[in-house]
């Protein structure tokens, strides 16, 4: 299965949420925006700190990187809300067993995606655009992440606070929603070949270490 997530600059979005969703551990009592922007960009330098110095093992250890990134990234996105955005019309005809197993696969999916670029960035710095738009308990955080080999890539995270925390469940770069992405090749790959096979398809690519 093939999906446009595997375009660069959908690689490097993702990179950065994922760096920036870490700063929702500690976020999670604070309603205000900007009080979670303050904490997302205290923990985001801790975290790119953490990669540089541990790069050389996490290159040698991939298992440690897929740890790390499953308990301190991964779970900081609303990932049911991502996978019924996902789905789309296809959700609500699915079976709870097809739901929780595209959910678990999903998840799955995205962690194996940070985890082959992420270090790519070890040596990137973040600048933040100071104005967050808030409504209803909904903002964007509009951040560049400008990595070493000088290029730079504009992103903005959507957020949404609820029970009483701040979680992510879509990224957009240069205007490309991730979420648009998933759902246009997952929806096209659905209406083909039915939903069954595309889990299926997912989870051995997910057995293979594979993100397409």
């Amino acid at each position: 299965m093939k999906t446009n997530i595997k375009e660069r600059k959908s690689i490097a979005a993702w990179v950065l949420a994922g760096v920036l969703a870490l700063g929702m551990t500690t976020a999670a009592w604070a309603q205000d925006a900007k009080d979670a922007l303050n904490i997302v960009k205290e923990q985001v330098s801790v975290v790119l700190a953490d990669l540089k110095a541990n790069k050389s093992r996490y290159e040698s250890n991939p298992a440690a990187l897929n740890d790390m990134i499953d308990s301190k990234m991964v779970q900081y996105f609303d990932t049911e809300t991502m996978a019924r955005l996902v789905l789309g019309k296809h959700w609500k005809n699915a079976s709870k067993d097809q739901q929780q197993t595209f959910l678990k696969e999903f998840k799955q999916l995205i962690m194996r995606t940070y985890s082959k670029s992420l270090l790519d960035y070890t040596n990137a710095t973040v600048t933040y655009d100071e104005t967050l738009p808030v409504k209803k308990n909904r903002t964007k955080i509009s951040a560049t992440i400008n990595n070493s080999d000088g290029k730079s890539y504009p992103l903005k995270l959507s957020m949404a606070y609820r029970n009483g925390q701040w979680k992510g469940y879509d990224v957009s770069v240069d205007g490309l929603s991730v979420i648009t992405s998933y759902r246009s090749s997952i929806g096209e790959e659905v209406a083909k070949k039915g939903l069954q096979t595309v889990i299926d398809e997912i989870k051995e690519l997910n057995r293979q270490g594979k993100t397409k």
